[in-house]
């Protein structure tokens, strides 16, 4: 069936991951004629520079779900952390969307936590991590 998305494969885990908030990339892919045509999305400017731990709850090669403090909607970030049979690995994500508190979904039987904490969308990810998260997803 076309036009329906499934969901994004990702790994459920508990890794401990650090947290700093950035500023813009300087870019300047954008010949000089036209920079005044292009508009381009730029990261939150409060607390660049500010480090906090965080646990990444769900990984994927596009991105993840890391609970703790949630920075402002469409904060840069670097991710630093260590990856099994990958080793040490720094990533840069946004922001997209946040939890700012714990809450509960409703479900059958019950309820699910829903644990404060933030989504991320990766703008960089070394390829060697990609690599170890895609076989991680294999099993």
């Amino acid at each position: 069936m076309t036009g329906i998305l499934q969901p994004a494969a990702y790994v459920e885990l508990h890794l401990p991951v650090l947290i700093e908030k950035l500023g813009a990339a300087r870019l300047s892919i954008v010949p000089p004629a036209l920079a005044g045509l292009i508009q381009r999305a730029l990261p939150h400017p409060d607390g660049i520079g500010e480090r906090w731990p965080g646990l990444f709850e769900h990984l994927a090669v596009h991105g993840a779900f890391i609970r703790g403090d949630p920075p402002p909607l469409l904060s840069r970030v670097l991710l630093s952390f260590r990856l099994p049979a990958c080793g040490d690995v720094r990533a840069v994500g946004w922001t997209l969307w946040r939890r700012t508190a714990d809450a509960e979904i409703a479900a059958d039987g019950g309820a699910l936590p829903a644990p404060r904490g933030f989504g991320v969308v990766f703008e960089s990810l070394p390829e060697e991590a990609r690599h170890v998260i895609e076989a991680m997803l294999r099993g």
